[in-house]
C-alpha cells in the first residue's frame, strides 16, 4: 500500500469510525446470511428428497423452511442497511475529498500549477474521486466480510473432517492464484480505459471552451477527427477489460463446484443413516460457499488497483507546505478607495531584487540580469514581442525559477513562498486574464471577499467600466469572461488586483487593446489607488508614452541578430542573447520624448 493511497483514502476511512464499524458489521452479517442460506437450502432440498423415501414421519418441514425464509430476509435486510451506511460514508468522503482537492489545487505554487491543466483537475475531481471513494464498498467491506465468514465456514468444516477443511481452504487459495492474474490482465485494460477517458474529457473541455473561436472552422468536424480515435480506443479497452475480468471471475464458480463434489466424496465414508445424502449436500454447499465468499476478493483486488492509481493521481494535487514562517498579515481593515491605505507589514528590504538572473526558454534569453526596485517605485519592462518580458514577470512571481542567479521579493524567494504568503506580497495580472461565471461583483470580490459595494462601484468608476460598456455590479459574466470585450476583461482584472492591495503589483501589457485615453486613465488610476505599492508594468516600446511620468526603473529587452558572413554559404540568422539595459533614474531622451508626445 503506497503512502499516497493511505493518505488519499484517509477521509473515507475516518469520516465516522462508529458508522464505519456498523458498515463492516452489516457486511459480515450479510455475507454470513448468504453462506448460511446456501448451506441450509442445499441441506433442506436433500432432506426433502430423502423424506419421500421414508423419512416423512420423522422430518419436519416447518423449521428448515422458516430458517431459509429468515436467512433470505436477513440477507436482503442487512445488505440494504450495509449499502445505506457504506454509501453514506462514501458520500461524506466525496465531500471531504473534493474540498481537500480544491484547497490543494489552490495551494499549488505557480510553477506546479502550470503542469496541471484545468481539464485535468476536472477529471480528477470527478472520475478519480468517485473511484477512490468506492474503497469501502469495493475493497474494504468485501475483503473483511469474505475473510471472516469464509474462515468461520472452514472452521465448521474442520469440526466434521479436517480433510474437508483443508480441501476448502487450500483449493480456494489455489483458485484465487489462478483467478487473480486473469483479473489483473483485465485491470490493465481498465487502467488504460481510465487514462483514455481522462484524456478524452480534457480535450473535450478544451474544444468546448474554444468553440466560439473555432466556430468558423467547423468545430463538429474537428471534434470528430480528434475525439473519434479516443472513443474507439476506449471501447476497445472496455471490451478487452470486461472479457478478461469475466474469464478470471469464471474460474472460481467452476472450481468451487469441483471442490464441493470432492469434499462430498471425502466425507462420504463418515456420513451414515437416512440423513447421509443431506449431510453430504451440506458439506458440498459449505465448500461452494467458501469459494463464493472468496469471489469478491478478486473483484476487490481489481478495484484496489484502480483506486491505488487514482489515489496516486489525486496525490499530485494535494496541498503542499513550506518550511518558511508566515509573513505578518497585512493591516488593511476596510480601506476606502481614493484614500491612503494602511501600509503592508513587509520586511525592510527592496521590493524587487534580481541578482544576476539567467533564464532561457524559447525566444526568451535572459543573461545575468540585475536590478532592484524599492516601494513605492515603478518598474517598466519594455521591449519587442518575444524579448522575454512576460518571462521576467513569471520569474518575479515564482511561476518560473531562475536557472542561475536569485530573485527576491522583500528578501524572500517567491518560488519558495506558499500561495497565502505570496498573495500578501505580489499579485500579477496576465496578458489574457480570466474570470469566473458570476456577477461583476463576485469577480471583483475574488480580490477581497469583504469589499463593500461602495468600494466596488468606485473601482468601476476609476477604470471607466461604468461608462465604457456601462457595467454594473449585478451584470453577469460568462465563464472565462466571455461576453466582455478584451478591454473590459483586462480592466476588470486590474480592478480586482487593485482591490487586493498587494505590496507588489505586476501588470503584463495592461494597456494592450485599449484606446489612448482609456490606457492613460487606467495606468493613472492604478497609481492613484495604490500609492504605496511597487508597480511592475510590462509595456511595448510603442506604449511608453502612456505613462504619466517617467518610471523609477526601465528594463529594456532588445534581441539582436547575427549577420551572415560576407563570403561563403549564407547560414540562417540565429538570435544572440537578449541585450538589455537598466536605467535608473530614468532620464533617457527617447523615453522623455515619448512621454512629452503622449
Amino acid at each position: 500500500m503506497t503512502a499516497a493511497f493511505r493518505r488519499v483514502i484517509a477521509p473515507t476511512l475516518s469520516v465516522d469510525r462508529l458508522l464505519l464499524s456498523w458498515g463492516l458489521l452489516l457486511s459480515v452479517l450479510a455475507a454470513a446470511c448468504g453462506a448460511g442460506l446456501l448451506v441450509l437450502s442445499g441441506w433442506f432440498l436433500a432432506m426433502c428428497a430423502a423424506a419421500g423415501g421414508g423419512l416423512a414421519a420423522s422430518f419436519s418441514y416447518l423449521y428448515p423452511s422458516g430458517g431459509v425464509r429468515g436467512l433470505a430476509v436477513g440477507r436482503v435486510g442487512t445488505r440494504y442497511l450495509e449499502r445505506l451506511v457504506s454509501h453514506r460514508i462514501s458520500l461524506d468522503a466525496a465531500v471531504a475529498h473534493r474540498t481537500q482537492l480544491f484547497q490543494g489545487a489552490g495551494a499549488r505554487r505557480p510553477a506546479e500549477s502550470k503542469q496541471t491543466t484545468g481539464a485535468d483537475v476536472l477529471g480528477r475531481l470527478t472520475t478519480d474521486v468517485d473511484t477512490v471513494d468506492s474503497v469501502l464498498i469495493r475493497v474494504v467491506a468485501p475483503t473483511v466480510s469474505g475473510i471472516v465468514v469464509a474462515g468461520a465456514v472452514v472452521a465448521l468444516l474442520g469440526l466434521i473432517d479436517w480433510r474437508a477443511a483443508a480441501v476448502a481452504a487450500g483449493g480456494t487459495l489455489a483458485l484465487l492464484a489462478l483467478a487473480v492474474p486473469a483479473t489483473a490482465r483485465g485491470l490493465a485494460e481498465q487502467r488504460q480505459a481510465v487514462l483514455v477517458t481522462n484524456g478524452f474529457r480534457s480535450r473535450l473541455v478544451e474544444l468546448l471552451t474554444a468553440a466560439p473561436e473555432l466556430a468558423s472552422y467547423d468545430i463538429s468536424r474537428l471534434a470528430v477527427e480528434e475525439l473519434g480515435p479516443s472513443l474507439a480506443a476506449l471501447d476497445r479497452h472496455h471490451r478487452k477489460g470486461s472479457a478478461r475480468t469475466a474469464a478470471g471471475s469464471a474460474i472460481l464458480p467452476a472450481g468451487g463446484l469441483g471442490l464441493g463434489i470432492l469434499n462430498a466424496v471425502i466425507v462420504s465414508g463418515f456420513a451414515q443413516g437416512p440423513t447421509r445424502v443431506a449431510s453430504l449436500a451440506a458439506v458440498a454447499f459449505a465448500t461452494v460457499a467458501v469459494v463464493e465468499l472468496a469471489e469478491p476478493l478478486t473483484l476487490a483486488w481489481s478495484a484496489y488497483g484502480r483506486i491505488r492509481d487514482a489515489a496516486d493521481r489525486l496525490d499530485e494535487i494535494a496541498p503542499s507546505t513550506t518550511g518558511h514562517p508566515p509573513l505578518g498579515r497585512p493591516v488593511l481593515g476596510r480601506p476606502v478607495l481614493g484614500r491612503p491605505e494602511t501600509p503592508l507589514q513587509v520586511p525592510a528590504a527592496p521590493a524587487v531584487c534580481f541578482d544576476q538572473v539567467s533564464f532561457r526558454l524559447g525566444s526568451a534569453d535572459l543573461d545575468e540580469l540585475g536590478f532592484r526596485l524599492d516601494a513605492p517605485g515603478t518598474l517598466v519592462i519594455a521591449g519587442r514581442s518575444g524579448a522575454g518580458k512576460s518571462t521576467l514577470v513569471q520569474l518575479l512571481t515564482g511561476a518560473l525559477v531562475p536557472q542561475a542567479g536569485r530573485v527576491r521579493l522583500f528578501g524572500r524567494d517567491p518560488a519558495e513562498l506558499s500561495n497565502a504568503e505570496r498573495a500578501e506580497l505580489v499579485v500579477a495580472v496576465d496578458q489574457q486574464p480570466l474570470h469566473i461565471s458570476g456577477t461583476v461583483a463576485e469577480n471583483l470580490r475574488l480580490g477581497r471577499a469583504d469589499a463593500a459595494d461602495e468600494e466596488l462601484e468606485e473601482l468601476l468608476h476609476a477604470f471607466r467600466l461604468d461608462r465604457d460598456g456601462a457595467l454594473t455590479l449585478t451584470d453577469r459574466v460568462a465563464e472565462l469572461g466571455l461576453g466582455l470585450s478584451a478591454g473590459q476583461r483586462r480592466r476588470l482584472a486590474i480592478a480586482r488586483a487593485v482591490l487586493k492591495r498587494p505590496a507588489i503589483l505586476a501588470l503584463d501589457e495592461p494597456t494592450e487593446g485599449l484606446d489612448a485615453r482609456t490606457a492613460e486613465t487606467t495606468l493613472a488610476a492604478v497609481r492613484a489607488l495604490l500609492p504605496s505599492t511597487a508597480l511592475v508594468l510590462v509595456l511595448h516600446d510603442r506604449n511608453l508614452h502612456q505613462l504619466a511620468s517617467p518610471p523609477d526603473r526601465l528594463v529594456t529587452l532588445r534581441p539582436t541578430w547575427t549577420a551572415p558572413p560576407p563570403q561563403g554559404p549564407e547560414p540562417e540568422c540565429e538570435p544572440e542573447r537578449n541585450v538589455y539595459s537598466v536605467q535608473s533614474p530614468v532620464e533617457d531622451r527617447e523615453v522623455s520624448a515619448l512621454l512629452a508626445n503622449r
